[in-house]
């Protein structure tokens, strides 16, 4: 078994001066970081003023460069203009090449096609063969006073299309016209129709009783008759259903003789 004594430590007098020299060096760093904390704000502001004032300056000049880039842009552009302008006129204008050869190509055309050129004189000749050939005297006119001539033989007055015409009109006023058989039968069917349909004939009295029938019982009915009037309405509404049926019959009959008549008239035509 070992036995350990514990010696008590003491600080050498190099190590304790070493520790005062490094505390006297720390102590003006301590102090000056100490007063500036509290201008800390201060500090802030201005360099947000700063700031506020470096964009604003920035802004104003970005501003007056764009305006001074469109201005540059619209100078440029009328620049370009003007030179387009004067290179147009220079190269159309009076005494360009381009306005010497519009004014040779108007000397040829004149010479081509103006007095004493050949085209000129092709167009006299023409005007001249036309009028030979179409003209007064000319075989074309001839031919279509022939032409003419024939035309009025086949259907002017005096020609067998007019006697034609005319001969068929008096059929048409024969068969048709007064006096015809037509005519007759048309007659004779109206005076029929009227017999049967028109005034004081039986087909008139039924319609005048039955509407003298219904006045009467629209008028005599009370809302107390109504109930003991039913059955004889439907009795009365089923004979005049009976008596309608019975004139539509004859309608009928006589629709049936009508186009009969017309089928007759039709034969006789063709």
């Amino acid at each position: 078994m070992i036995l350990q004594n514990h010696a008590p430590s003491r600080i050498s007098v190099p190590v304790l001066l070493g520790a005062g020299l490094l505390a006297l060096l720390a102590l003006p760093g301590w102090s000056a970081a100490g007063a500036a904390l509290p201008k800390s704000s201060d500090s802030a502001r201005s360099s947000s003023q700063e700031d506020d004032k470096l964009v604003a300056s920035a802004t104003d000049e970005d501003a007056k460069a764009a305006v001074a880039d469109d201005d540059e842009d619209d100078k440029d552009a009328d620049a370009t203009k003007a030179e387009i302008a004067k290179e147009l006129k220079k190269a159309l204008g009076p005494g360009s090449d381009f306005q010497k050869e519009m004014k040779n190509l108007g000397e040829e055309l004149k010479k081509e096609l103006g007095p004493g050129s050949e085209f000129e004189k092709e167009m006299k000749n023409l005007g001249e063969e036309l009028k030979k050939e179409l003209g007064p005297g000319s075989d074309f006119e001839k031919e279509m006073k022939n032409l003419g001539k024939e035309l009025e033989k086949q259907f002017g007055p005096g020609s067998d299309f007019e006697k034609q015409i005319m001969s068929k009109g008096k059929e048409f006023e024969g068969k048709f016209g007064p006096g015809s058989d037509f005519e007759k039968r048309m007659k004779r069917f109206g005076e029929r129709m009227e017999a049967r349909f028109g005034e004081g004939s039986e087909f008139a009295e039924k319609m005048k009783g039955a509407t003298n029938e219904v006045k009467t019982k629209t008028s005599s009915t009370s809302p107390d008759k109504k109930a003991k009037t039913k059955v004889k309405k439907k009795t009365s509404t089923s004979a005049k259903a009976r008596e309608v049926k019975a004139l539509k019959a004859q309608i009928d009959e006589l629709n049936a003789q009508l186009k009969k008549l017309q089928e007759a008239d039709g034969d006789e035509n063709d």
